[in-house]
């Protein structure tokens, strides 16, 4: 039996400074906050039992930590005075520090004369002011993300990985792995809506009044624009979407591997190898978002197979290999965001938390996509001493 222990502990401090240099003026001053910092102590600790040379049984505690920080793939823009122009404010990029602790526990053993190696674990994570981005609408239809923390979430599953060499046929590697992965946003209530996004679609919290007077071509109370909602006897819209209880992105509920590697002589010293590996995702949420009437913040389930062939000299000193990755050529996307970049350019910025998107229409899912099917051929030659 062994009992390992640790601990870290983190210092970290950063600072924003903006200056817009189109209007020649320095926004910091005007930040909400420029400065965040953090202090932290993140302990772990491990038990390992082992009664026999093919068998362990572990379990395991752990804390981890990620410093808040501030959003700048978008600068942080003036907030002026709709009466005098001048500027009273600057929007916030900064976000909080995110937690996690959790625990797992499993077992690693070798069966059937060590030709067997099979390992479970079980694994439980909750997170506290998890770092997610949101995607907040914008004029033109270009979305912006910031980053924003969710109170609470947590995930949890279990994976099994098996490794199989025959002993009826030398060269030969089976190996199969399977995750069941439970993660869902236990509390998250702050995240922007997405363009276009109406009450029917989400877009339900953190209701924002039109101001008494408002500045040229912006609504007010006396002339509330189409789609407004009326809240307490004041129109608005809608700002948030609670997302508390969704699925985490990018987060499929299970994912599996599987495939082979075999070897085999064909003389004068040269082996050829064949390998083969195949992924396989269940379908999983692409970008934070509730209602929409399609679903496709969503990526479908898909399956992707790599094969390659090798040619190696003797001793390994050079090789030849022909690879193929996800030679079915299965597009997929995982980093993704929602605008109106079809209409909202053409037709102004829709309207968003209200009870229609307005003459522009709804948002698109804008994603980038993961490699398609790539072939290549390699050649590698190892020197000897």
């Amino acid at each position: 039996m062994e009992l390992a222990g640790g601990v870290r502990w983190t210092d970290e401090a950063r600072s924003l400074s903006v200056f817009d240099f189109q209007n020649d003026v320095d926004l910091t001053p005007f930040l909400p906050r420029s400065r965040v910092s953090s202090s932290t102590f993140s302990p772990e600790a491990t038990i390992t039992y082992t009664p026999t040379d093919d068998l362990t049984v572990f379990g395991s505690y752990k804390k981890g930590f990620k410093s808040g920080s501030f959003s700048v793939a978008t600068a942080p823009a003036a907030i002026r005075d709709p009466a005098t122009g001048a500027i009273i404010g600057a929007s916030d990029n900064s976000f909080d520090d995110e937690y996690v602790e959790g625990y797992e526990i499993g077992v690693k053993s070798r069966l059937l004369d060590r030709s067997l190696l099979a390992n479970v674990a079980f694994y439980d994570y909750r997170y506290k002011g998890l770092q997610v981005g949101g995607i907040e609408p914008t004029v033109g239809g270009v979305p912006i993300i910031r980053t924003v923390n969710a109170g609470k979430a947590r995930t949890y599953g279990v994976d099994i990985d098996l490794t199989y060499r025959p002993p009826s046929v030398g060269g030969l590697d089976l190996n199969a792995s399977v995750n069941w992965n439970r993660a869902r946003y236990k509390e998250l209530n702050n995240i922007p809506c997405y363009s276009g996004q109406t009450v029917t679609q989400g877009c339900t919290t953190f209701f924002a009044p039109f101001p008494a007077t408002a500045a040229p071509g912006q609504p007010s109370q006396a002339s509330p624009s189409p789609g407004a909602i009326v809240v307490g006897g004041l129109s608005g819209y809608n700002t948030g979407q609670d997302l508390s209880g969704t699925p985490m992105i990018r987060a499929p509920e299970w994912t599996a591997n599987f495939g082979f590697n075999y070897e085999m002589p064909v003389g004068k010293g040269m082996r050829v190898q064949f390998t083969n590996n195949n992924q396989i995702s269940s379908r999983f949420a692409r970008f934070l978002a509730l209602g929409r009437p399609d679903e496709d913040n969503f990526q479908d389930g898909f399956i992707k197979i790599d094969a390659s062939v090798a040619l190696k000299g003797e001793d390994d000193r050079w090789e030849v290999a022909l690879i193929g990755k996800n030679i079915t050529d299965r597009l997929t996307a995982s980093n993704c965001g929602a605008s109106n970049l079809a209409g909202g350019l053409v037709l102004g910025s829709p309207i968003t938390g209200g009870t229609s998107s307005g003459q522009a229409g709804f948002a698109e899912s804008g994603c980038y996509t993961d490699t398609g099917r790539s072939v290549w051929l390699r050649f590698t030659f190892r020197p000897q001493p």
